[in-house]
């Protein structure tokens, strides 16, 4: 069985037989490189906590933007891996109950499952890293009265694709992504950490990196890039 990241973003960037031939290739795990962080900010610093009241209206309202950070520059078969065709991840939040009044993805991005805060999205057009950080999407979400504690994070069971890929499954791995079309790697798929992010805390809370075990060194198929700046 094929992995349902690979073959949902071969399903939005190839057509015809090319599509039936190229899915029937094993996608490879690459092991872990990067981590999901969360900003609450218009620019691209990631955030751990954030402390809001609620509108004229008693809702609080929040805009959350979903980072891949912490890249390592590395490189498959001599080729860099400079950017992302497709990922794959579901949003946890815990504490209150959540509205989810809007979802920017990328241009051109599709989601392709219909579960709630689960994504496994395709790429048109692909993501390029730069500076080891890329941007995933970014969410508004709406909470009735002002919320306390709201723990935003990545579920630990979101990625599906995981069960039928080898090293994979085991690694512990919060999100996946796979490969940019343009540099031939579709088939390679990383995987990620997640530091979560609190709204509202009332004291001390757990921001600690939550990593896989199985990181891209231990498996081993990827290099260092000669470069720390990617485009």
């Amino acid at each position: 069985m094929n992995s349902f990241l690979r073959s949902a973003t071969f399903t939005l960037v190839i057509t015809g037989v090319l599509a039936v031939a190229a899915a029937s290739t094993a996608s490879t795990w690459c092991g872990e490189n990067g981590v999901i962080r969360f900003s609450f900010d218009q620019d691209d610093t990631t955030s751990t906590t954030l402390q809001v009241e609620p509108d004229d209206q008693g809702v609080t309202r929040v805009t959350v933007r979903v980072w891949l950070t912490d890249v390592d520059p590395v490189a498959l078969d001599g080729v860099s891996c400079e950017a992302i065709g497709g990922y794959e991840f579901k949003l946890l939040i815990e504490g209150a109950e959540v509205f989810i009044t809007n979802v920017a993805l990328p241009e051109d991005a599709m989601n392709l499952v219909g579960k709630h805060l689960t994504y496994v999205v395709g790429l048109r057009k692909s993501l390029g890293i730069n500076d080891g950080k890329v941007l995933l999407g970014t969410w508004q979400l709406a909470f009735q009265g002002q919320p306390s504690n709201v723990r935003l994070g990545i579920a630990p069971e979101g990625v599906m694709s995981c069960a039928d890929m080898s090293g994979c499954h085991e690694s512990g791995t919060r999100a996946l992504y796979i490969g940019s079309s343009e540099a031939g790697q579709l088939e390679m798929i990383f995987g990620a950490g997640c530091q979560p992010a609190w709204i509202n805390p009332t004291g001390d809370v757990a921001t600690t990196a939550e990593r896989g075990a199985s990181t891209w060194q231990d498996v081993g198929l990827a290099e260092t890039a000669g470069s720390s700046t990617w485009h």
